[in-house]
């Protein structure tokens, strides 16, 4: 892909992190800028680039809320093509933070793009997965009292630990953490 020639390592289109569905931190001080938001042309922040395939057709939401920088949040079906973009969003989210919400197709990759909104946002970012809409809350299936789960990290490294923990008295069978 010769859009992503200058920038083939980690976290980048020829090589994105695949962690899946959770919450992944990491930074962007080192990363380039190669990528373009249709959202928000002229944009020239660092990016790190995230895939996941999902199972079945589903819908999703992505956020970049507890990010310490003005994000905007893009997913495309084709990492370098801006006309692949099936969701763009700056500052919709929480503050400066971002949130998108799509019907992801099962079988398609995704890849999700956390880029600064000019070249003075960067830094320590939050990138939230889910596989459900964004106005679903994952843990509390119901409950009075949810049991928040950490999910992971990630820092350029394909890395994710962890699993969603529900209290037994919901029914849950999370795994343990």
């Amino acid at each position: 892909d010769p859009a992503c020639n200058q920038n083939d390592g980690p976290g980048t289109c020829l090589e994105p992190i695949t962690n899946g569905i959770g919450v992944h931190r990491g930074d962007t001080t080192n990363a380039a800028s190669s990528l373009e938001p249709e959202c928000t042309l002229g944009s020239d922040g660092r990016e790190i680039v995230y895939s996941a395939i999902f199972d079945e057709t589903t819908m999703v939401c992505a956020t970049t809320s507890g990010s310490e920088f003005d994000t905007v949040l893009y997913v495309r079906s084709a990492c370098a093509d801006p006309a692949a973009e099936v969701a763009c969003d700056d500052d919709g989210g929480d503050g400066n933070s971002s949130e998108v919400e799509f019907e992801a197709v099962a079988g398609t990759e995704y890849f999700f793009v956390i880029d600064g909104y000019s070249s003075a946002h960067y830094g320590a970012y939050t990138f939230n997965l889910r596989d459900q809409g964004c106005q679903a809350n994952l843990l509390n299936d119901g409950c009075q009292s949810p049991v928040t789960a950490q999910v992971g990290t990630a820092s350029g490294q394909n890395s994710d630990s962890g699993a969603v923990h529900e209290s037994p008295e919901c029914g849950g069978s999370g795994a343990e953490i």
